[in-house]
């Protein structure tokens, strides 16, 4: 596996990964991948009192890992275990892209009877997708409120968590910067400016850990 020096990498996360102080919310959605403390902070904030219910939203795509079935009936069969009632668990199961994860959740909301509200949002992903989930969700919901709240970590976990899955964590989270440029250029969410430090750093580790 790959090594570089902790400090840009650690800054390339942190920027990925932005957190928001919490507050009371209408509902959480947990966004599928095979990181399985995804649905755990879920659960916690629900128990918590800061929502009173979670939707999971994910089918089988790219970041489903060893998964055999949705992410989203994985995250269910979790939470059900940890000891949320069925009744205030929502899935999509069909998506396998983010806007897809976005898209097809609010439909789901609105079909509910009554529509289900989603003032406030309370967002859980993997971290280093969080940033991309947050102006997915803006462009898609843009007179919602969220908040991101991804899994607490460290550049450490998050290594340890992809290498359990034989993956790189660095070429990852340049791609992930490439992403936030080229989504932005096509609409999936309104373009951003990078600061010029991530813009620096991602540059660097591009051309010393391509992606493979």
């Amino acid at each position: 596996m790959t090594e570089v020096p902790l400090n840009p990498a650690k800054r390339l996360l942190s920027y990925l990964s932005p957190s928001d102080p919490l507050l009371p919310a209408d509902l959480i959605i947990g966004f599928g991948h095979f990181d399985q403390r995804i649905p755990a902070r879920c659960v916690r904030l629900y128990q918590d009192g800061f929502a009173p219910r979670i939707l999971f939203t994910g089918g089988v795509g790219s970041g489903s890992g060893d998964f055999q079935v949705p992410e989203a009936h994985v995250f269910l069969e979790i939470a059900l275990r940890l000891g949320v009632p069925r009744e205030h668990l929502l899935i999509e199961s069909k998506s396998t892209n983010t806007t897809e994860n976005i898209q097809f959740s609010l439909a789901l909301l609105g079909a509910q009877e009554p529509p289900l509200p989603f003032n406030r949002v309370i967002l859980v992903a993997n971290p280093y997708r969080m940033r991309r989930v947050g102006l997915t969700f803006k462009k898609n919901a843009p007179d919602a409120q969220f908040l991101h709240a991804p899994p607490l970590t460290n550049l450490e976990t998050e290594q340890a968590l992809f290498r359990m899955q034989h993956l790189d964590l660095y070429p990852l989270l340049t791609g992930e910067v490439a992403r936030l440029h080229q989504y932005g250029e096509a609409g999936y969410f309104d373009p951003i400016s990078l600061p010029t430090d991530i813009e620096a750093i991602s540059a660097d580790f591009k051309v010393r850990f391509p992606e493979r």
